[in-house]
């Protein structure tokens, strides 16, 4: 199977490419396609495409065709004849879902225009691919995310960046707070299932199970060997985990507490 990453600098995909290098699995080739690449030259004779490219402009901007990476990237995996994996958000259920959503439950998008611009991309790329897309709802992905060149606005990239230059986590929310946490290894290597099976659909993933923020925060001060939770509100702000009974049923590799 020749597996396209298309956006192969991120995070994800970073950690994909790794999987399988790891698995030294001689029935994968991946090969990296930079963000901004030419789709048709790069994704030529491509099995799958999976896309990790976004563009800035869709965080902070109403829905726009020109900067939905998902769409260009889908529209090119069908002029190549390839199955396209989407990587979507949790941010697609509203607030009156985020407790335990499945797939089956409204998904037009929260109250962030990520969350919205998600929701409609994945309605075009359903379309653009007749329902034969898979589409993934990723949790909170968390990993080592430190990095000084790109710094990212997620958990983890925050708290260890927090760490490292004031020597503490701040919290403006209630260390009480649960989420769904997922490590990146167990998000790759789902990534990587999914590329390998014929199955399309939404799927979410995650944990399948909340854990309080306070208690990853401090986790992540014993793992760094010093700091403190700062915590400067104790507001109880976007508490959410996702169902994955569909994905374990498909995929039968539950991750556990």
């Amino acid at each position: 199977m020749r597996l396209a990453l298309v956006g192969a600098g991120s995070f994800i995909a970073r950690q994909v490419l790794q999987a399988i290098q790891s698995s030294f699995s001689e029935s994968i080739e991946p090969f990296p396609v930079p963000y901004g690449a030419d789709l048709d030259q790069h994704i030529a004779g491509a099995d799958v495409v999976v896309n990790f490219a976004l563009s800035p402009v869709f965080l902070a901007s109403p829905y726009a065709e020109q900067s939905d990476a998902d769409l260009k990237a889908a529209r090119a995996a069908q002029r190549a004849g390839a199955r396209f994996i989407m990587l979507s958000t949790r941010r697609v259920y509203p607030s009156s879902e985020r407790w335990g959503a499945g797939e089956g439950c409204l998904a037009l998008g929260d109250e962030t225009l990520y969350g919205q611009n998600k929701a409609a991309s994945e309605r075009f790329v359903r379309d653009c691919t007749n329902g034969a897309a898979v589409i993934l709802r990723l949790s909170n992905i968390i990993g080592f995310e430190y990095e000084q060149s790109r710094p990212r606005r997620t958990f983890m990239a925050m708290a260890l960046r927090s760490l490292q230059t004031v020597g503490k986590i701040s919290f403006d929310m209630s260390p009480a707070v649960r989420r769904d946490f997922l490590p990146v290894e167990i998000c790759a290597a789902r990534i990587v299932q999914a590329a390998s099976s014929k199955e399309a659909g939404t799927f979410n993933l995650g944990a399948g199970f909340p854990l309080a923020c306070g208690d990853v925060a401090e986790a992540v001060i014993r793992g760094f060997g010093r700091g403190d939770l700062d915590v400067t509100k104790s507001e109880n702000r976007d508490a959410f985990y996702l169902d994955t009974t569909k994905w374990d049923s498909m995929f039968p590799t539950r991750f556990t507490k």
